[in-house]
Order: C-alpha cells, then sequence, then structure tokens
C-alpha cells in the first residue's frame, strides 16, 4: 500500500499513519454525524470523494489529495 500524500510505498495494511509523512492512512466521511463515524469510523473507498452514505466529502478531497472523477471524459 502507497501513502496517498507522499507515495511511500513501504506501508503495512495495519499501519494507521504513513511512518514517512505522518499523514493519516485511511478515507473518511468528514461528517461526525454520518452512520460511517457512528463508533469506529468506517473508511471510505480511496477514490472517493463523497460519502456515500450521507454525501459529505472525504477527508481526502478536503485535503486537497483527490477530485471526483469525470467519467463523462473519461467514456469519449
Amino acid at each position: 500500500m502507497n501513502c496517498i500524500k507522499c507515495e511511500c510505498p513501504e506501508l503495512n495494511d495495519d499501519d494507521e499513519y504513513c511512518w514517512n509523512c505522518g499523514y493519516p492512512i485511511g478515507n473518511f466521511c468528514t461528517n461526525d454525524h454520518c452512520v460511517l463515524n457512528n463508533g469506529d469510523p468506517v473508511p471510505c473507498p480511496d477514490n472517493a470523494s463523497f460519502c456515500s452514505a450521507c454525501g459529505s466529502e472525504t477527508t481526502y478531497k478536503v485535503e486537497g489529495l483527490i477530485s471526483p472523477i469525470d467519467f463523462k471524459r473519461e467514456n469519449q
């Protein structure tokens, strides 16, 4: 697994933070009241810009690490 921020290639599946840059591992919903954040936060997919449960931005989108995919452009 690679860090989304610094692209460090040596992360383990159970790492919570990148050992190189300290960035948290995992893309989460930013809405504290979302069902995905009720108890232990459930990560969103790494390429998700928005939460599929409530529509709020994800942490990776807020940090500017990802943008929504333009599927119309990709399919032309």
